[in-house]
C-alpha cells in the first residue's frame, strides 16, 4: 500500500484525503484529527504536513480506479451479492413471473 495525494478529496494539497484513501478511513476523520494535533501542538504538525506534502506524490487515476473497485467489491461482499449471481437472480424473478401468469 502506497500513500498518495487523492485526486478527489482535496482540501489543501490532498495529502490527508490521500492517507484517508489509502487506510480505507474517511478523510474528514483524518482531517479533524489533524486540525486538533495542529492546534495542540502546532510545531511538529505543520512543518510535518508541508514536509510531506512535498514528498509523497500524487495520486494517479489508475490508483483512484483501483481503489473504487477495492471499495466496491467490499461493499457487494458485505451485502453477499456478487456479480456472477446476478444473472441467476433475474432469471429467478423471470421464472417466478412466469409461474404466476399461470394463475
Amino acid at each position: 500500500m502506497r500513500i498518495r495525494k487523492s485526486k478527489n478529496n482535496i482540501l489543501v494539497t490532498g495529502l490527508l484525503g490521500g492517507l484517508g484513501e489509502s487506510f480505507q478511513i474517511d478523510p474528514t476523520i483524518i482531517r479533524i484529527v489533524f486540525a486538533i494535533l495542529a492546534m495542540v501542538a502546532p510545531y511538529p504538525m505543520i512543518p510535518l504536513y508541508i514536509l510531506f506534502a512535498l514528498i509523497v506524490p500524487k495520486g494517479t487515476a489508475d490508483q483512484e480506479k483501483k481503489q473504487k473497485e477495492k471499495r466496491f467489491d467490499q461493499i457487494i461482499d458485505k451485502n453477499s451479492i456478487h456479480p456472477h449471481n446476478m444473472n441467476s437472480l433475474s432469471e429467478r424473478n423471470e421464472i417466478e413471473e412466469e409461474d404466476w401468469s399461470d394463475f
